[in-house]
């Protein structure tokens, strides 16, 4: 009897030892991984902020860079615009530029899609009007005599209209404009590199409509 009961009390003991090793090492288990798992959200957090932090650095860094090359852009417009206005200021009558920056303002005369009776005199009248002196200069630059077709054809390109807007005046196709333009720049002499339209714009001076 006495060893029975010693048997049970020791029986006791370990089973009350074995239950309170399991119970802490499963405790100190889930703490260790309690803790592995917050170092892990901790290590996924600083990578987020770093990479984010990356991010904003490179935004930053290119619009400093786009807005220091448009300040560039714009102080080398400001500096070159000042040069022209010096040039023209020095030089208004000769200063190409000047010329450059009133064909570009000056509004081309425009006639209508269809050709009629008078397309022909309105040429005639926005030559007179921007290019006066066109038609006095025009035969002292060429060689042999011109033809009405070939002077009207002249102050078409002198007013710069394209070759579709050319052919509707003179009521003919496109390859035909592209055809007189070649047989005329021949009749003036000019060499291959020459060009017809550059040619005929050096021939006298634009002036404003009073």
């Amino acid at each position: 009897m006495f060893f029975y009961i010693v048997e049970s009390f020791v029986y006791t003991l370990s089973t009350a030892y074995y239950t309170y090793k399991h119970y802490f090492s499963d405790r100190k288990t889930d703490v260790l991984f309690r803790r592995n798992i917050n170092r892990q959200n901790k290590h996924e957090s600083n990578e987020i902020i770093g990479g984010s932090l990356l991010i904003i650095t490179i935004c930053i860094t290119l619009l400093v860079r786009y807005a220091l090359v448009w300040y560039a852009d714009i102080r080398n417009i400001r500096i070159r615009l000042t040069k022209v206005e010096e040039e023209i200021r020095q030089h208004p009558q000769t200063c190409p530029v000047k010329h450059q920056v009133e064909t570009l303002v000056r509004p081309r005369p425009t006639l209508s899609e269809s050709s009629t009776p008078n397309s022909v005199d309105m040429v005639r009248h926005y030559i007179k009007l921007y290019h006066p002196d066109f038609m006095e200069l025009l035969p002292r630059n060429t060689s042999e005599k011109l033809t009405n077709s070939d002077e009207l054809l002249c102050m078409m390109i002198k007013l710069e209209y394209p070759n579709k807007e050319i052919a509707s005046i003179l009521s003919i196709t496109t390859n035909s404009v592209i055809t007189a333009r070649y047989r005329l720049k021949r009749k003036l002499g000019l060499t291959q590199d020459q060009q017809l339209d550059t040619w005929i714009q050096s021939i006298g001076k634009t002036e404003e409509p009073k």
